[in-house]
């Protein structure tokens, strides 16, 4: 007789006929297909598991452009690198920012803000 798991797959037992099993394989296709990490119909995911870097972007370290903008050149923290991880840029303040960067290496990029008296902190996942 098949039993059904926490989270709501079945687990058909040996010697139970193709009448449980199949309708238990496609209910477990089903819920693989359907789940949610949320804790509910699958294990829940924590954010402890996804692991991040951060490098600070000082104010005081901004570069007058010629564009009359204000530039930074940033090393992404160790382990890290511009093209398998996500960027996100926060001010002080918390608040997220879309500040434009332009690679210069794998592990380097160069930041422009309109402002040379904000700080911003880049958060890479």
């Amino acid at each position: 007789m098949a039993t059904t798991l926490s989270y709501g797959y079945i687990n058909p037992q040996n010697g139970d006929p193709g009448s449980t099993w199949f309708p238990a394989l496609n209910s477990n296709i089903t819920q693989l297909n359907d789940h949610a990490h949320n804790g509910v119909n699958s294990a829940q995911i924590s954010g402890a598991y996804i692991t991040s870097g951060s490098v600070s972007i000082p104010s005081g370290s901004w570069v007058a452009d010629v564009t009359g903008r204000y530039k930074q050149d940033v090393t992404v923290p160790s382990g890290y690198n511009m093209t398998q991880y996500s960027i996100t840029f926060y001010l002080s303040t918390g608040e997220i920012v879309h500040p434009s960067i332009t690679q210069l290496t794998g592990t380097t990029f160069r930041i422009f803000g309109p402002d040379n008296t904000l700080s911003y902190v880049a958060v890479f996942k």
